[in-house]
C-alpha cells in the first residue's frame, strides 16, 4: 500500500479522503501510512494489522466500518446505499 501512496503525485494524494490498510504485516506499522508522511496527504487512516486469523480480517474490517456507520467502499459516512435501492416508506 505504501508504494501506491509513494507513487502518487501531491495532487492525486489531495483527492484521497480515506486509506484502508487491512492485513498488513507487522513490519509495516500504522505510522508509515499516516498522512503526515506524504506531501498533500489529508486522509483518514483505517489500519488493521495482520493477526493469527488473517482470513477473517476483511470481515472484521467491514463489521468495524458498519459500527462506525462508515461506507466501506468510499469511506464516507453515513453508509451509502447501493445504486437503485430506495427507501421503503409506509403510506
Amino acid at each position: 500500500m505504501k508504494h501506491i501512496l509513494d507513487g502518487m503525485t501531491e495532487t492525486e494524494r489531495r483527492r484521497v479522503k480515506w486509506v484502508a490498510v487491512v492485513g498488513v504485516d507487522a513490519d509495516a506499522p500504522q505510522s508509515i501510512f499516516d498522512r503526515s508522511n506524504f506531501k498533500g496527504g489529508g486522509w483518514t487512516l483505517d489500519y488493521m494489522a495482520n493477526s493469527g486469523n488473517h482470513m477473517f480480517l476483511p470481515e472484521k474490517f467491514l463489521e468495524r466500518a458498519a459500527k462506525a456507520r462508515t461506507d466501506a467502499v468510499s469511506g464516507a459516512g453515513p453508509i451509502v446505499r447501493p445504486g437503485g435501492v430506495k427507501n421503503k416508506r409506509k403510506k
